[in-house]
């Protein structure tokens, strides 16, 4: 059905059968962000077990009953969106929201190998993906860092796909802080050669020489 107003999202991640001390749980986490923050709370689970996107049901009372969206991707195949994206660079396609989207999602679709495997793909899978969005990429990464420490029970496995990607989540700001430093210090020569402008006693060239910039841009 069509929700509407503003409301609190709490998303779970799972990846075993549904349970009642699960669902009680959630009830539980729903109730706690309902008091503290005043506002109704949907909560949003994404199962790996799932096979189809549903409303899941506990009853609480007679007159009360708790419910949950489920949302399985387990339609998806994981082989099958990966070989997309890749298909994409390698023809230098630019990759859109929608791709990075199901990127994202990649530890939850179809693997008969279960999530571990997925989450070890899709590691290994982001060092070829190169996006624009700094913020969007960081986002993917911080999605899948949570995922690995959630679901990866091997510790050496655990610790060695987290480096992987804060290194690459590094490599990302480098490239991109980098990027907005120079833009901001180019930026700041130009405030700079307005100001010099204002003095008529001062040379082009002089300026030029001050701030780096060019008599042409001046």
């Amino acid at each position: 059905g069509e929700i509407n107003g503003e409301y609190l999202v709490n998303i779970e991640f799972m990846s075993t059968k549904w349970a009642e001390k699960v669902k009680r749980r959630f009830h539980k986490y729903a109730v706690h962000a309902q008091e503290r923050y005043d506002m109704d709370v949907i909560t949003i689970v994404i199962s790996t077990h799932a096979t189809y996107s549903h409303l899941e049901h506990q009853k609480l009372s007679d007159m009360s009953v708790f419910t949950m969206y489920v949302v399985s991707f387990t339609h998806l195949s994981i082989k099958k969106t990966l070989n997309e994206i890749k298909l994409k660079i390698e023809n230098k396609e630019k990759l859109n929201r929608w791709d990075m989207f199901y990127f994202t999602l990649v530890p939850f679709m179809r693997n008969e190998k279960g999530i571990v495997d997925s989450l070890c793909k899709a590691v290994e899978f982001s060092e070829i993906i190169n996006i624009d969005d700094e913020d969007l990429w960081h986002s993917i990464i911080s999605m899948h860092v949570a995922l690995v420490k959630k679901f990866v029970k091997d510790d050496v496995l655990k610790s060695r796909l987290v480096d992987v990607l804060n290194m690459r989540d590094n490599i990302i700001f480098e490239k991109f802080g980098r990027k907005q430093f120079e833009e901001g210090r180019e930026e700041g020569h130009e405030e700079i050669a307005i100001e010099l402008l204002k003095n008529k006693d001062l040379s082009l060239d002089y300026i030029s020489e001050v701030t780096g910039l060019s008599k042409g841009r001046i």
